[in-house]
């Protein structure tokens, strides 16, 4: 779920900073929005999705349905921009010739490794607390990950302001 996310969240960061930032805002807030409908869908209405899936609702496959999402939106994520063309003035950039550049490697890896740094403190707190959590039990986990998730919501809206 993380690599599919961390795609998603590269290019609608990238289409921020390129003017597209109304897009890459309710993208991100649809997502985060459908992220939460989903699981609550399977776990608040489980007669729903147990027709369809005639289980149980587990961990597993809640995170199947978060996959499902974030695969979702990283598919509509880029099929948009590159419909729009929004994405081939950059198109030499990122796929020509100088990406092969080292003293831009050299740079964009200085530039980047605090920035990143900054990034894993940042939202390190939310997975450090579950698993925290987990070891009071698995109820107090489930719903310290619930939280992140909206958490995650109201970042998105602050962001989309």
């Amino acid at each position: 779920i993380n690599i599919v996310s961390g795609v998603n969240q590269g290019l609608l960061d990238f289409l921020e900073v390129v003017e597209y930032e109304a897009y890459a805002n309710i993208m991100y807030s649809l997502r985060c929005v459908c992220k939460v409908g989903f699981v609550a869908l399977f776990t608040i209405l489980p007669d729903v999705s147990l027709v369809v899936f005639k289980t149980d609702v587990t961990l597993v496959l809640l995170g199947l349905v978060m996959l499902a999402n974030q695969a979702m939106f990283c598919f509509i994520g880029i099929l948009i921009p590159y419909t729009k063309g929004w994405l081939t003035r950059f198109k030499f950039g990122a796929c020509g010739i100088c990406r092969l550049n080292r003293c831009v490697v050299k740079e964009l890896f200085k530039e980047a490794m605090p920035l990143s740094f900054g990034g894993v403190l940042a939202y390190a707190e939310w997975e450090s607390l579950v698993l925290l959590a987990s070891f009071l039990g698995p109820a107090e986990a489930a719903t310290w990950a619930i939280l992140e998730y909206i958490w995650d919501i109201f970042e998105s809206t602050t962001s989309a302001i």
